[in-house]
């Protein structure tokens, strides 16, 4: 059987959280062994159905409440059992140090998969996650990512062209393949029948940039008040963007819903899915879109790696106009059900995705 550590700042629904799960529920479980090592204390939303499988939860101290605690409690941890591999998620090298430990231990196998093609932080610490770029370069021998945007950005350009795996972020095609049952029953239940709907998934953090989407929404309403937005997610802006909205006096066209682990249901319902993001690696929610045969309209700041079978239009941030355009013009055709078999075929199952992140691993 191989070990396998995979680090976490916690095991909840972010997208390089959710595809790692993904990943472990089409394993063998006797061939491969997932552990898990967060720095929060806060239950994680996978947390039950990881203890299911037999696998352990391990609690570090944050590295930046003490560096000299985290790394103690890390190096414990994987004295703990055997691992053959230690897994990173992250977009920049300080989460290299996590590898330097491991590598300090011992452990063959130091993988990283970046999650992200940019970031929110300051000028300074952009700064310093160029400068970690070396040494998360050289503690990790096996790297990945989700597009080449994002593997760019994590481990520079040279490095990205030779030296990294772009696996994909695959889905169950057969969960994500559009049912007009799911759509009619969603909106039957939150009574939007015969409304336009956009959906909006994603936690309520700058990086989602709510505040643009909430915008072009009150500029669709304008023209069009049959339509509904509705935001799935949570976070710590969500309080704000509550404001935002009432600010608007758009209350009554805006739902917002906790995280759920069958948005599946709510892309079949949703007639175009809206994602303005200020920068994304390779967002999990436009794939599985995609498989739901639901169009998109996206940031430019999207790698167009994204738009897998053309159901994605790119727009820029800074035109509020050209979203409503494409938002007044953008819907749902009548053969959804289609677009699975066209994300099968371009690679998009979680099966094949799967064998991709072992062979990474294992036959690197």
């Amino acid at each position: 059987m191989k070990k396998i550590l995979c680090i976490s700042p916690s095991m909840n629904t972010g997208g390089a959280e959710t595809f790692l799960m993904k990943i472990y529920r089409k394993l063998n479980h006797d061939e491969y062994h997932f552990d898990f090592c967060v720095s929060s204390k806060t239950p994680g939303f996978y947390d039950e159905e990881i203890r299911s499988y037999g696998s352990n939860i391990f609690y570090v101290r944050p590295k930046t409440q003490s560096f000299k605690q985290f790394k103690k409690d890390l190096k414990n941890v994987l004295k703990s059992d055997s691992y053959d591999a230690v897994y990173r998620c992250g977009a920049t090298g300080f989460m290299a140090i996590d590898l330097w430990v491991a590598k300090k231990c011992g452990v063959k196998i130091r993988a990283f998969r970046s999650t992200n093609a940019g970031t929110t932080e300051n000028k300074l610490r952009q700064v310093f996650n160029v400068l970690t770029r070396r040494l998360l370069t050289s503690v990790c021998n096996v790297k990945i990512a989700p597009s080449m945007l994002a593997a760019e950005y994590t481990f520079g350009k040279r490095v990205a062209h030779k030296k990294v795996h772009v696996i994909n972020n695959g889905i169950d095609i057969e969960v994500y393949k559009f049912s007009k049952h799911n759509s009619e029953e969603i909106k039957r239940k939150l009574n939007i029948e015969n409304k336009k709907v956009f959906l909006h998934v994603g936690r309520f953090v700058e990086q989602k940039n709510h505040a643009f989407l909430i915008d072009i929404f009150a500029k669709y309403l304008e023209k069009h008040n049959d339509a509904v937005l509705v935001l799935i997610g949570e976070g710590p802006l969500k309080e704000k963007v509550c404001n935002l909205i009432e600010s608007y006096g758009i209350q009554n066209n805006v739902i917002f819903l906790p995280i759920t682990g069958h948005v599946e249901e709510y892309l079949h319902a949703a007639d175009v899915l809206l994602l303005p993001s200020l920068f994304e690696g390779m967002p999990n929610v436009v794939v599985e879109a995609q498989c739901s045969g639901l169009p998109c309209i996206v940031s430019d700041t999207v790698t167009r790696e994204a738009n897998i079978i053309n159901l994605v239009q790119f727009c820029s941030i800074n035109d509020s106009k050209q979203w409503v355009e494409k938002m007044e013009t953008t819907c749902r055709g009548s053969n959804s059900e289609l677009f699975a078999q066209k994300m099968k075929e371009a690679g998009y199952d979680i099966t094949d995705t799967s064998k991709s992140f072992i062979d990474a691993l294992f036959n690197n």
